[in-house]
């Protein structure tokens, strides 16, 4: 995990012009770019703070009910949810509002700008969907005590077979979670 935290690091200079590129193909929104380097785009409610991350369409409807579930059950709290794509993003405008959900693009997983992240939110826990793992924010998490969950979670013989490359990579971030729950029993094994 070390190596990643320097090759994101190294990599980071370069990201802003990616970025940029990705803002004139229309992937990215002009006005919340800076979202993706971790720089929020409106105030922090003040309370407890439960951070949802669904990379994209299909584990953003998987997780609105537990989105949903939680604001229902847990009036005091404010719920964070990234994406990282537009088209999410847009999908949950127009299948979710509420008071305490608070929507943000997921900062890359460059090390300082995740803390920039997690200085400015602060989350209770973090529940992350499906196959969206990044190793620097989970280590980020872990190094500040907040649990992070992992929920849906799968894994395809394709993306199994580079993690297997990097054993002790995978293994230092899974052990990380405070609790996983796999798709399927072929995911979980």
């Amino acid at each position: 995990s070390r190596v990643w935290h320097w090759v994101a690091t190294g990599l980071a200079p370069a990201l802003p012009f990616l970025l940029r590129w990705r803002q004139v193909r229309g992937k990215e929104l002009p006005d919340r770019v800076r979202e993706k380097m971790g720089f929020a785009s409106q105030a922090r409610p003040a309370g407890p703070l439960i951070w949802f991350h669904a990379a994209s369409v299909g584990e953003l409807v998987s997780i609105l009910p537990l989105v949903q579930r939680c604001l229902e059950k847990k009036i005091t709290v404010t719920v964070l949810l990234t994406t990282g794509t537009v088209t999410a993003a847009r999908l949950l405008q127009h299948r979710m509002t509420h008071p305490r959900l608070v929507h943000q693009f997921v900062p890359l997983d460059v090390p300082r700008w995740g803390r920039r992240f997690l200085a400015n939110w602060q989350p209770q826990a973090v529940v992350f969907t499906e196959s969206e793992l990044w190793p620097n924010l989970i280590g980020l998490c872990h190094q500040q005590n907040i649990p992070v969950a992992l929920v849906n979670g799968r894994m395809s013989e394709r993306s199994f077979k580079p993690w297997r490359r990097f054993r002790p990579v995978a293994r230092r971030m899974l052990e990380r979670f405070a609790w996983i729950a796999a798709r399927a029993d072929a995911d979980a094994q």
